[in-house]
């Protein structure tokens, strides 16, 4: 009969979480309070309670600038996040311009659609489902083997 030693019979204590891990969680908690403070901005907005309105702009706003800290850095997701940074300055914008008539405000804010447009095709064309789409449209064009052989894809 073997006799367990003392370090076998212990359970191994718990990882520390990796500071990969640790901002992920951190991210994903800014993820959706950034979303909840953009929903409550609108919320105002709708109601047409301006103070409130301005108040959850700088909230979300500053939520989302500071859940870039935290993001996984790759291209796609960066990109994707950027967009919709675009998309809460377009709306934030929006209601400003609504609330005081200012023209520039949502003209500022068009600026901000096309911005957040531009942010989310060029993730598309970085994404994996973007590179297939390349892959069947040049095939598609008989000019695949052009840029396979000008080492160009």
């Amino acid at each position: 009969m073997a006799s367990v030693s003392e370090s076998e019979s212990e359970p191994e204590p718990e990882p520390e979480p990796s500071s990969t891990n640790r901002s992920q969680r951190t991210y994903t908690i800014l993820e959706i309070l950034c979303v909840l403070f953009w929903f409550l901005l609108d919320g105002f907005w709708l109601l047409e309670w301006k103070f409130l309105t301005y108040i959850f702009s700088v909230i979300a706003i500053a939520t989302a600038f500071v859940m870039f800290r935290f993001i996984k850095k790759e291209r796609v997701l960066v990109l994707v996040a950027c967009a919709d940074t675009s998309w809460l300055i377009l709306n934030i914008l929006w209601a400003i311009g609504d609330f005081t008539k200012i023209p520039q405000a949502t003209n500022a804010a068009k600026i901000f659609f096309a911005i957040g447009c531009a942010f989310c095709f060029i993730a598309f064309y970085f994404s994996e489902a973007g590179e297939r789409l390349q892959f069947l449209i040049l095939s598609r064009l008989r000019i695949l083997k052009f840029f396979q052989r000008t080492r160009l894809i």
